[in-house]
C-alpha cells in the first residue's frame, strides 16, 4: 500500500511539473509572436514590456522569468525564427512577399543588430552557417547574397516608399543565375571617396554631422538636444532657436547628404561608365569605413520612418529626387526603356542591403558581383535584343 501511494505522489508531481513546463512554453511562445506582431507595427524601438504584459495578459516578473529584458526578448526571437527569416530573404521563392509579418519584423531586427552587440553576436553566426550550409559554391552564394541584398533594401523602404517595390524583378533575372557567373573573382576595388557635406541655409555643416555622429549609432530615438548640445558643445538653449523638432532634422540631414553623396557618385559614375567592375565598386566601396556613418544613418533613418509620419514624410521627398536624377543617368545607358526606372532602385536597393550584410559579418568584397553583374547582362540581352553578347554601354555626351 505504501510503495502504491509512493508511486502515485511521485506521478503527480511528474504531472505538474509537465503541466508547468507546458504552460511555460506557451507563455513564451505567446510573448514571442506578440513581439513579432509588435516589430512589425511599432518597430524595434516601440517595443516595451509593459506593453507586451498588457497584451499578453501575463504578469511584468512572468515576462523577466522567461527574457530578462527587451534585448533578450528579441535575440530569443530571432533564435527561434532567424533561419527562416535567411532562407525566406536569399532563397528563390517566386512567392516571396515582402510585406509578410515575420519578413517585415526580422529585417528590422537584422538591421538593429549593427548598433546592438549583443545582438549581434546571435544574428552574425546564424546568417553566415545558414547561408554557407544552404548556398554551397562561391556563384550560387554570390547570387543568394544579391537576392537577399536586394530583398533587404525593398522590405525595408517599401513602407515609406513603395515606389521601390518594383526593385523585385530582380528576382526573376537572378533564378537559376549561378549556372550562367563565369568570373568568379572577388572585387579588389577600394572604398569610395567621403561624401563632402554641403553647408545649406538654417543647417550648419557641424549640426548635420553631430546628427549623423548620434543617430547611426544610436537610432533617432537616441537622438535629444541634450546630446546633441554635448556633441557640439553648447548649451541646448543655443540650439532651441534653431532646431523646433527632431524628426524635421533629422529628415532634413538626411535629404542634404543623400543629395551630396548622389552629386558625388553620378561624378564617379561617368568616369567609371558603370561598367560590371564600376558597379562592383560603388557596392564594395559602399560598405567601406569612408561611407559607413551615412549607410548606418540612412539605414536607421529608414527603420523610424516607417513608424514615424513626420520623418517619412521627408525621406519620401528624398527618394523621389534621388530616383529622379538616377534615372535620367540610366537613361543614358543602352538599357531597354522599360528597365531604366528599376535599374535606378537597384542602385538603392543592392547598396543598402550589402551594407546590412556587411554590418552582420559578410565579406561583401569577396563576392564574385563582377561575374553576377555580366550574368544579368546577358539575360537582359536575351530577353530584350536576342541572344548574343550583352554590354552596357555609355552615350557618347556622358564621356
Amino acid at each position: 500500500m505504501t510503495s502504491y501511494v509512493v508511486t502515485l505522489f511521485l506521478y503527480n508531481v511528474k504531472m505538474v511539473e509537465s503541466k508547468k513546463k507546458t504552460r511555460g512554453a506557451v507563455t513564451r511562445d505567446q510573448f514571442l509572436s506578440l513581439a513579432l506582431s509588435s516589430i512589425s507595427e511599432h518597430g524595434v524601438s516601440g517595443i516595451s514590456i509593459s506593453g507586451l504584459a498588457t497584451e499578453s495578459g501575463m504578469t511584468r516578473p512572468t515576462f523577466y522569468s522567461h527574457f530578462g529584458d527587451i534585448d533578450g526578448l528579441i535575440a530569443e526571437l530571432w533564435l527561434e525564427r532567424g533561419e527562416e527569416w535567411v532562407l525566406l530573404m536569399a532563397a528563390a521563392d517566386e512567392n516571396f512577399d515582402y510585406r509578410a509579418e515575420l519578413v517585415t519584423s526580422l529585417t528590422e531586427v537584422f538591421l538593429h543588430c549593427h548598433r546592438n552587440i549583443h545582438l549581434k553576436e546571435i544574428v552574425a553566426p546564424l546568417l553566415q552557417r545558414t547561408l554557407k550550409r544552404e548556398f554551397p559554391g562561391p556563384a550560387g552564394y554570390s547570387v543568394a547574397l544579391w537576392r537577399m541584398a536586394n530583398r533587404i533594401g525593398v522590405v525595408a523602404t517599401a513602407r515609406v516608399w513603395p515606389a521601390v517595390v518594383a526593385a523585385m524583378a530582380l528576382d526573376d533575372y537572378l533564378d537559376d543565375l549561378q549556372t550562367s557567373v563565369f568570373d568568379l573573382e572577388p572585387s579588389s576595388e577600394g572604398p569610395l571617396p567621403e561624401i563632402e557635406i554641403p553647408e545649406v541655409p538654417g543647417l550648419s555643416r557641424e549640426i548635420v554631422e553631430a546628427v549623423l555622429t548620434i543617430v547611426q549609432s544610436s537610432g533617432v530615438e537616441g537622438l535629444s538636444m541634450l546630446r546633441l548640445g554635448r556633441v557640439l558643445r553648447v548649451t541646448s538653449g543655443y540650439l532651441y532657436p534653431r532646431i523646433h523638432n527632431l524628426p524635421g532634422v533629422v529628415g532634413s540631414c538626411y535629404q542634404i547628404v543623400q543629395d551630396a553623396a548622389v552629386k558625388q557618385n553620378l561624378a564617379l559614375w561617368s568616369k567609371l561608365r558603370l561598367s560590371p567592375e564600376g558597379f562592383a565598386r560603388f557596392i564594395v566601396g559602399s560598405v567601406g569605413s569612408t561611407r559607413l556613418h551615412w549607410r548606418n544613418f540612412r539605414s536607421e533613418v529608414m527603420i523610424a520612418a516607417a513608424h514615424n509620419p513626420v520623418l517619412a514624410a521627408s525621406v519620401t521627398l528624398s527618394m523621389e529626387a534621388f530616383h529622379r536624377s538616377l534615372t535620367r543617368r540610366t537613361a543614358a545607358l543602352l538599357f531597354p526603356r522599360e528597365l531604366v526606372s528599376q535599374v535606378a532602385l537597384l542602385v538603392h536597393t543592392l547598396l543598402f542591403g550589402f551594407t546590412a550584410l556587411s554590418n552582420a559579418g559578410i565579406e561583401v568584397r569577396d563576392l564574385a558581383h563582377v561575374g553576377v553583374i555580366r550574368a544579368l547582362l546577358g539575360r537582359v540581352a536575351k530577353r530584350y535584343v536576342g541572344f548574343g553578347k550583352a554590354s552596357v554601354q555609355v552615350r557618347p555626351s556622358l564621356r
